[in-house]
């Protein structure tokens, strides 16, 4: 876990190996200033599924690169409370 940014991002979980435990969020916003996608670890993902929209806390890894946490399914604007 690197520093925390504090910042929510929303994204569409782009890919996920279950081989590697890793995958990747794309996120417009954050590859604009990252120019990468943002990392996703196997814990964070459970649940969750690759095409879905999600919201997550960004932290930034050893390496200075994006890493979501808190990984949380987007809800409709509607169910917001």
């Amino acid at each position: 876990e690197g520093e925390r940014l504090g910042k929510k991002a929303t994204g569409v979980i782009k890919s996920f190996n279950e081989r590697t435990n890793y995958g990747f969020i794309e996120c417009k916003e954050l590859a604009d200033i990252y120019g990468r996608d943002t990392f996703v670890h196997g814990k964070e993902f459970k649940g969750h599924y690759v095409g879905e929209k999600v919201n997550f806390t960004v932290y930034l890894g050893p390496k200075g690169q994006p890493q979501a946490f808190n990984v949380e399914k987007e809800q409709p604007h509607w169910e917001k409370k």
